[in-house]
């Protein structure tokens, strides 16, 4: 069975990041897996060979790994209690956690058809 999924590829403009303007253009990788009961959320963003991000959501958890270690130690060093976005007008409220290189390297393979 294959899945029903939306992808993108190519440069993706980044206008904010909170209040922050960024302005900028980014090799990126989105993608959006419907499946039954369990919707799948995937970016992958790179401003340059070595600066990245990656994005996964599944059933309330967001998972989250760059190749920037203080990003990575900020979400490692919370407590999982703290872990936690509240719910705000139609966004529920979720979990995040550190995500891993390995769950990246492999969206990006399956993603390039590799």
């Amino acid at each position: 069975m294959q899945a029903q999924a939306f992808r993108s590829n190519g440069p993706i403009g980044i206008g904010f990041i909170g209040k922050e303007a960024i302005s900028r253009q980014m090799v990126g990788y989105f993608e959006i897996q419907r499946r039954r009961g369990n919707d799948v959320f995937n970016l992958y963003l790179e401003s340059d060979k070595g600066t990245w991000w990656y994005f996964n959501y599944s059933r309330g958890i967001m998972q989250s790994i760059s190749s920037d270690n203080k990003y990575n130690d900020a979400i490692n060093n919370l407590k999982p209690e703290k872990r936690v976005a509240s719910a705000k007008g139609d966004t529920p409220t979720y979990e995040y956690m550190l995500s891993t290189d390995r769950k990246k390297a492999e969206f990006i393979k399956k993603f390039l058809g590799q």
